[in-house]
C-alpha cells in the first residue's frame, strides 16, 4: 500500500475504534469475529486487501479442525459447537498485507495478545468466520443486537475517509 492509503486507512480504524469505544459494549467480549468480518468484507470494497487472524491458547492442528468442522456443516452434518470441537478461539483481528494489525481497541493487537501469552494460531476465511459466528460458543458479554450498529459504524468511517 502506498503512504497516502495507509494514512487514511489510519485515520479510518482510529476514528472506528473510537466510535465502538464510545457506542459498543464489550467487543472484545465476544464481538471480535463480527466486527473483524465486516471490516475485512468492507476493506475488500476499497480494494484492500485484509486476513481474518486468530489468536488463541493451545490449539493443536487448528487448520485440520477449522476445515473438518466447515466441511461437516458445508455438508449439513450436525455440529453442536464449534466449542466442542475444539476450534472457537480467544480473539481475532485483522492484517493487511503490509503487516499493520487491528481489532476493534487498538493497533498492534497481535502482539498485545501475544504478550498475554496467546499465540497466532490460523487465519478463517470469510465464509469461515460467518458459520464459526453463527455455531460458535462465544463469551457472552457482547450483545449481539448491536451488530447492526457495528456494520453502520464501519460503513459510515470507511466511507468517510476511504472513499
Amino acid at each position: 500500500m502506498d503512504r497516502q492509503l495507509i494514512s487514511k486507512l489510519t485515520k479510518a480504524v482510529l476514528c472506528l475504534q473510537s466510535d465502538m469505544e464510545r457506542n459498543i459494549k464489550h467487543l472484545n467480549g465476544g464481538g471480535c469475529g463480527i466486527f473483524a468480518l465486516e471490516v475485512c468484507k468492507e476493506l475488500k470494497k476499497y480494494g484492500i486487501d485484509s486476513r481474518l487472524a486468530i489468536l488463541d491458547g493451545n490449539i493443536e492442528d487448528f487448520n485440520y479442525y477449522k476445515k473438518e468442522v466447515v466441511n461437516d456443516i458445508l455438508n449439513n452434518n450436525y455440529v453442536d459447537t464449534w466449542d466442542a470441537r475444539n476450534t472457537s478461539f480467544a480473539h481475532c483481528c485483522l492484517i493487511l498485507d503490509d503487516g499493520l494489525n487491528f481489532d476493534g481497541e487498538q493497533f498492534d493487537a497481535i502482539q498485545d495478545w501475544q504478550n498475554g501469552g496467546y499465540a497466532l494460531v490460523g487465519e478463517y476465511l470469510p465464509m469461515e468466520m460467518k458459520i464459526a459466528l453463527k455455531y460458535g460458543g462465544w463469551n457472552e458479554l457482547y450483545d449481539r443486537r448491536q451488530n447492526k450498529l457495528v456494520k453502520k459504524l464501519i460503513k459510515q468511517n470507511f466511507k468517510k475517509y476511504l472513499a
